[in-house]
């Protein structure tokens, strides 16, 4: 799964400026984006379990949810605006990849939840996820 358009040439839009930055804000905003262009290159996950286990949802399942839902459609009316208002995309473009990382890591807290049914995972920290999603990867318990 890529999160940029298929005709989107990367290296031809962007140009790399070097740092250092010492701005809190650019070097949080520049993480999340370099973790969302390195970890969205050409990315399937399927799952090889085969889950038959009933388990009651925790009321905060449906809150990630929500999230998730208000999440996307947020991302969808910037992309909106912007195509509407291409000058707006300045304020827009910083948040575009804090948004998506939020989207995509609140996804992986929902499979982990429903992978394992257990509701530990649905307050669990980003390091903890990404050990629990590695070890999952390991076990071929999903696949990439």
């Amino acid at each position: 799964m890529n999160f940029l358009p298929k005709d989107y040439d990367l290296e031809a839009a962007w140009k790399k400026v070097s740092g250092p930055f010492e701005h809190p804000d650019f070097v949080t905003h520049a993480n999340y984006l370099h973790f969302m262009c390195e970890s969205s290159k050409n990315l399937e996950l399927k799952c090889n379990l085969d889950i038959n286990k009933q388990i009651t949802l925790d009321k905060r399942v449906s809150q990630k949810i929500k999230l998730i839902e208000l999440t996307l459609e947020n991302l969808k009316e910037e992309k909106r605006n912007i195509d509407k208002y291409p000058d707006y995309a300045v304020v827009c473009v910083s948040w575009v990849p804090v948004k998506s990382y939020y989207l995509i890591f609140n996804l992986l807290i929902l499979l982990q939840y429903l992978k394992s049914t257990s509701n530990t995972y649905l307050t669990i920290n980003h390091s903890g996820l990404f050990d629990s999603l590695r070890e999952a990867l390991e076990k071929k318990e999903l696949e990439k």
